[in-house]
C-alpha cells in the first residue's frame, strides 16, 4: 500500500489482531523483502494502484519467487476485482471486513 493513512491503520489493525507484519512501501521493496526473509510469509496484501509496479504484476512475481504465497489484493476501483486471479477486497473496508477476508484467504 503506498498510501500512508490506510497502510498504518491497515498494519495497526492486523498487529492488533495478532498477526506479525513486515511493511513495505512500494513493490519492488516487497520483493526486495520477501528475497531477503528468513522468516516464512505466509501473505501479502497489496493495493492493485501503485506508482510503479502495480500490484497485479507485483503478485505474479511474488509467485514466481514462492508458488505458495497467499496475496490479497486491495483496490478502491472495484473494476480490478474482476480482472485478477487473486483474492479481492474493495477499499474502503471496515476493520471486521479486512480481518474476515485476511483469515478467509490464509484458510483457503
Amino acid at each position: 500500500e503506498d498510501e500512508e493513512l490506510v497502510r498504518k491503520a491497515t498494519t495497526r489493525i492486523l498487529s492488533i489482531s495478532g498477526y506479525s507484519i513486515i511493511v513495505a512501501e512500494n513493490a519492488e521493496e516487497a520483493l526486495q523483502l520477501r528475497e531477503n526473509s528468513k522468516t516464512p510469509i505466509d501473505l501479502v496484501i497489496s493495493d492493485m494502484v501503485m506508482p510503479g509496479m502495480g500490484g497485479d504484476k507485483l503478485a505474479m512475481r511474488l509467485n514466481e519467487l514462492d508458488p505458495r504465497l497467499r496475496i490479497l489484493l486491495i483496490s478502491g476501483y472495484t473494476d480490478n476485482a474482476r480482472v485478477q486471479n487473486y483474492p479481492f477486497l474493495s477499499k474502503p473496508f471496515t476493520p471486521e471486513e479486512l480481518l474476515r477476508k485476511v483469515r478467509e484467504v490464509l484458510d483457503a
